[in-house]
């Protein structure tokens, strides 16, 4: 009996003591930032003299197909047409999607610093297939 009461304090004490888990990522709340990120980079480089005709042309393909896919894949539908509920039983599948989002998001971050068209020349065969 006494090894029982230990067990439970000890599993009360673990339980307090624990950090939560933060909430599952959304797809579509993740992939709305992503988005944003590309108007806003595409915005930039519109404006912005010296940038290789070829590589704003390439990013405004990126954003088509960014757009293509989350309109395939149902990302911004509401209630329960959109992945994120469709996909609410299956969280490792949920998890690839955010990861792979969240790669491009740190990636158009980077991109967004001083010199974007720099950035981007590196990065626009990563994002050329990115996998989504």
């Amino acid at each position: 009996m006494l090894a029982s009461r230990c067990n439970l304090h000890l599993n009360m004490e673990a339980d307090a003591n624990a950090v939560p888990e933060p909430p599952p990522r959304s797809i579509k709340a993740d992939a709305k930032e992503c988005q944003t990120l590309l108007t806003n980079l595409l915005n930039r480089l519109a404006n912005r003299e010296g940038v290789s005709p070829a590589l704003f042309t390439d990013l405004q393909d990126e954003y088509g197909r960014f757009n293509l896919w989350t309109a395939t894949m149902a990302v911004f539908a509401p209630d329960q047409a959109c992945l994120d509920f469709r996909l609410k039983d299956v969280p490792e599948a949920s998890q690839l999607f955010v990861k792979q989002i969240g790669i491009l998001t740190t990636r158009l971050e980077q991109c967004a610093c001083c010199q974007p068209f720099v950035c981007l020349s590196i990065y626009l065969g990563h994002l050329t297939h990115w996998g989504i």
